[in-house]
């Protein structure tokens, strides 16, 4: 299969990677603005370099594309892959924009493409072998969620041309860093919240960048369950996002790796195992881009849609424009 990637940044490293691990791959093109990093990344594949994304679909007419572009870029790349019928991999978001998803949906809905997003901590081994504790009901039902993410950036990651400008990357840690936190709580308690109160802050690089480097959320999933999401790209290190899910009968942890399961006795018992060749990238991401990535070929193969699609990445963006709606009219907001 022939693929290749728009965006040579730091993130196009981690799915090149990732592909270099399955069967039947071929990297035949790379694009990118700045022509050098795509001619660095194409010769090391003996692939062809680009600077033109529309140029490249119609010379080279790859099978699949996968997206690692700033974000303001993604729908537009998605929409013209997928009217070409070409299988799109999208880094997240997917859109930025409430009024942009439509259009993605109906892009989708139109081509004869695979279409999916890279919420890639779904795959992550903690969180599966939590959902399987969750799910057995063992522990009795959640009645809450916790997902702390506590990053650092500093004032050179701002420094490139789209981050911490809001109409090019559309938020900053809620959109960017937190969202794929939010999605596993959700995506862990098993439906979206039906309310959501939100604040979001600039405490660290004030008059400097546009977007929020804090945010804070109380989501209310109905029936008493509710969670409380804190995020923040100020802190002094990059430590390991978590969530805790608390149960009738014990609590589950879960990190970027690991899974631990506390009982009611306050017996801890880890429930999850990564082996070293399955992390790819920065540690604290977690360790799902292979799976996703092997599991979104498979889809195509199978000729079938990939789990996470538009419809689906649609569900975390609904979340987030409505804790950015909330912290700016200071109401709770009605999902």
């Amino acid at each position: 299969m022939k693929v290749s990637v728009i965006g040579c940044g730091n993130i196009a490293a981690t799915h090149v990677n990732a592909l270099s691990k399955l069967n039947n791959i071929q990297l035949v093109a790379f694009v990118d603005t700045d022509f050098e990093k795509a001619e660095k990344m194409a010769s090391e594949y003996m692939a062809e370099a680009y600077s033109d994304y529309r140029k490249m679909l119609d010379e080279i007419k790859p099978d699949s594309v996968h997206i690692c572009t700033p974000h303001y870029l993604h729908k537009e790349m998605s929409l013209a892959c997928l009217s070409k019928n070409i299988n799109v991999i999208c880094e997240k978001p997917c859109v930025i924009l409430p009024e942009e998803l439509p259009e993605l949906i109906k892009a989708q809905n139109e081509s004869d493409a695979v279409y999916g997003v890279c919420l890639q901590n779904r795959y992550n081994d903690s969180v599966k072998q939590a959902i399987k504790v969750i799910r057995a009901q063992d522990l009795g039902r959640i009645i809450g969620i916790k997902g702390n993410v506590l990053w650092k950036r500093d004032i050179k990651y701002y420094s490139d041309s789209w981050h911490g400008k809001l109409k090019l990357e559309g938020g900053g840690t809620l959109i960017n860093q937190a969202i794929h936190t939010l999605d596993l709580m959700s995506y862990i308690v098993g439906k979206e919240p039906e309310y959501v109160t939100g604040h979001i802050f600039n405490d660290n690089f004030r008059g400097l960048i546009e977007t929020e480097d804090t945010v804070g959320a109380r989501l209310d999933y109905g029936d008493g369950l509710i969670g409380i999401l804190n995020a923040t790209t100020g802190f002094s290190t990059d430590a390991n996002a978590e969530i805790t899910v608390y149960m009738e009968k014990g609590e589950i942890l879960i990190s970027a790796l690991d899974a631990y399961l506390k009982d009611e006795e306050g017996n801890i018992k880890k429930i999850s195992s990564v082996q070293n060749e399955e992390i790819i990238g920065k540690a604290y991401w977690g360790s799902g881009h292979i799976s996703l990535i092997r599991d979104f070929y498979s889809s195509i193969e199978e000729g079938e849609k990939f789990s996470i699609d538009a419809y689906e990445a649609a569900k975390v963006m609904k979340v987030i424009w409505s804790i950015y709606e909330s912290s700016k009219s200071g109401e709770t907001i009605k999902i």
